[in-house]
């Protein structure tokens, strides 16, 4: 579907005015991604409103950090809480196998038993159920970055024998291409370190960003191009506050932590963000290239397509998200019965998003099944329990066990001296790192919350819906049995933080 047939907003359809609509032709609207083309649509005319609120709601919440919360880092940090800390097996293994961390963890294919021989069997990479033994957490994206003068980074393959659902053990790690395990002590210590920089990297510049960015252009088109009474718009709009506000701010502005401007004090990341592009396919963009377009033959590195149904997670985290997720789905389901999938409306809604969003449903394909439940489910879930439950997950992690700026460079040889943690890693590095955790990562700073949205439908039948659906949600949360990473009244009503 050509997106230059939805280049702008048609108007208001028969039946109605602009006056329905919520913003008419001011309205926000995707264009072409100006950093990359290739990108998810950015939004021109980003509403004033929506800029406002995250001026007051959210860069507030940057700036009293900046003033206040940095005091209180620091004072900690002068206490002793700077230094990088050694890091054992076991915990190395439990973070990474833990909440959003453990996105990355995908299954090894027979391509990778000539990585690790000694370690992998080709007929032994699946269990009787066919569920992975192994698990792999390859950083190859880290080969985007060009290192800041004095800092290293490194990509990595990392090879783990699967314990159970929530757990595994590190085998091996390729790092400059050695192939290290316990047994090399010191060069296996300081691999660690170069494991879990990429891994942080990797989910809040890879990862996380395909729960941001794709969603822009359904809520741009959802909050221009559907009548305010119709209860397609009513289901989304409570979906989309100040999303499309950050989004353009993380994308475009200096001061975007993205961007690793260096002249700001919580830029952690260890190379150029390279904004505006100085070389392509280097630095931030490079790495949202890599999350988007995918890396061909790498099945680590998908291509996106809008999901209808969250993606495997191979670890409890898939657990908590999908449950929550199955909710949303019976409450999205039980709405759309009263919406007529003929409806001129929703024709147009389902193929304009579908011109702008890979992978995304048109109309003929909305039509089938229960897709139209499951595409607005997803978007739901996405910038709901998707988005909050990663933050809130990055707020329970070892923080002094992720250096994201390292000075020495990655092993080069599986003799080496101890590592030396004092060297690795300075009072500034530490203190870029804390700020930024405190300011963007976890844990998260909602501002309006899933588990009491009104929708406001107007209809007793559907206000009774939206009540099961705060039933439900309860039930849902008092009876997990995995580990929590967010609490229901911490899980926002929309991306807002």
């Amino acid at each position: 579907m050509s997106v230059e047939c939805y280049d702008e907003w048609a108007g208001p359809l028969q039946g109605y005015t602009a006056a329905d609509h919520l913003y008419g032709a001011d309205g926000p609207w995707p264009k072409v991604n100006t950093l990359v083309r290739e990108l998810p649509a950015m939004t021109k005319r980003v509403p004033k409103a929506h800029t406002e609120d995250f001026r007051v709601n959210v860069v507030a919440h940057y700036l009293k950090t900046l003033k206040s919360g940095r005091v209180k880092i620091i004072l900690k940090m002068l206490a002793g809480d700077y230094r990088l800390r050694p890091v054992s097996d076991v915990l190395f293994s439990g973070q990474l196998f833990y909440g959003t961390l453990s996105k990355l963890l995908t299954p090894v294919s027979a391509e990778d038993v000539a990585e690790f021989p000694d370690l992998l069997n080709p007929e032994a990479l699946f269990d009787s159920e066919g569920e992975p033994t192994y698990l792999k957490i390859d950083t190859l994206s880290m080969q985007r970055l060009d290192p800041l003068h004095g800092i290293y980074s490194a990509p990595s393959l990392t090879l783990f024998r699967r314990d159970g659902s929530d757990s595994g053990t590190a085998l091996a790690i390729k790092i400059n291409g050695l192939v290290l395990t316990p047994e090399d002590k010191n060069a296996w210590e300081l691999a660690k370190y170069f494991v879990l920089q990429g891994a942080l990297c990797l989910i809040t510049l890879v990862t996380h960003p395909r729960l941001h960015f794709p969603m822009d252009a359904i809520s741009a088109i959802s909050l221009t191009a559907l009548p305010r009474q119709h209860v397609l718009f009513k289901l989304l709009a409570p979906h989309t506050r100040i999303q499309l506000a950050i989004n353009q701010a993380v994308s475009l502005q200096t001061y975007s932590v993205a961007h690793n401007n260096q002249f700001l004090p919580y830029t952690p990341y260890p190379g150029w963000g390279n904004v505006p592009i100085i070389e392509e396919g280097r630095g931030w963009t490079g790495l949202m290239t890599d999350a988007f377009s995918g890396i061909e033959g790498n099945r680590s590195y998908p291509a996106y397509s809008f999901p209808l149904v969250p993606e495997k997670i191979w670890s409890d985290f898939d657990t908590f998200v999908r449950g929550y997720y199955d909710v949303i789905f019976d409450f999205v389901s039980a709405v759309v019965r009263h919406v007529d999938l003929d409806d001129p409306v929703v024709i147009y809604w389902s193929n304009a998003i579908a011109a702008w969003v890979t992978g995304f449903p048109a109309h003929e394909r909305i039509r089938e099944g229960d897709t139209f439940a499951r595409a607005i489910s997803y978007f739901i879930w996405d910038v709901t329990v998707a988005h909050s439950a990663d933050h809130g997950a990055m707020g329970h992690y070892q923080q002094n066990i992720f250096p994201l700026r390292l000075r020495a460079p990655a092993p080069a040889s599986k003799t080496l001296p101890p590592v030396n943690r004092r060297k690795l890693v300075t009072f500034g590095d530490t203190l870029r790192n804390r700020l930024c955790f405190k300011m963007y990562f976890g844990p998260p700073q909602g501002n309006e919350y899933l588990y009491d949205t009104w929708y406001d439908f107007g209809v007793p039948e559907l206000d009774d819906i939206n009540q099961t659906f705060w039933r439900d949600l309860k039930r849902f949360d008092e009876g997990i049995t995995c580990r929590r990473f967010i609490n229901l009244k911490d899980i926002a009503r929309s991306i807002n933080f």
